[in-house]
């Protein structure tokens, strides 16, 4: 019973230590728009196309930093594109209006 208590005392002050089993953080689906784990927050996809915005915390793609600001309103080029607001941190897409398509929320 005594070498059961000093083996459980052992492997207890092992793991306070470190010494324990390993654990890997989990991974998120690397994809556009898909949520991102807090330990994910500023680092690049597998792929190098997209990064784990802190804004958010969603995958976003770096084209959408890269591409110049837009007004909401003005027109854009092609339905679904997204961009990010002038003078706002707010994502714009690309929709279909009564006035063709224009830049929204």
């Amino acid at each position: 019973m005594r070498s059961a208590v000093l083996a459980f005392a052992a492997v207890a002050m092992l793991g306070a230590l470190g010494a324990g089993p390993a654990y890997a953080a989990p991974s998120s689906v690397q994809r556009d728009g898909g949520p991102c784990y807090a330990h994910e927050i500023g680092t690049d996809s597998a792929d190098g196309t997209m990064y784990c915005s802190g804004l958010n915390g969603i995958w976003e793609p770096k084209a959408i930093h890269r591409a110049p600001k837009v007004k909401l309103g003005a027109p854009c080029p092609q339905l679904g594109a997204r961009a990010i607001v002038f003078q706002t941190d707010g994502r714009a897409t690309c929709r279909q209006t009564s006035d063709g398509l224009r830049w929204q929320w």
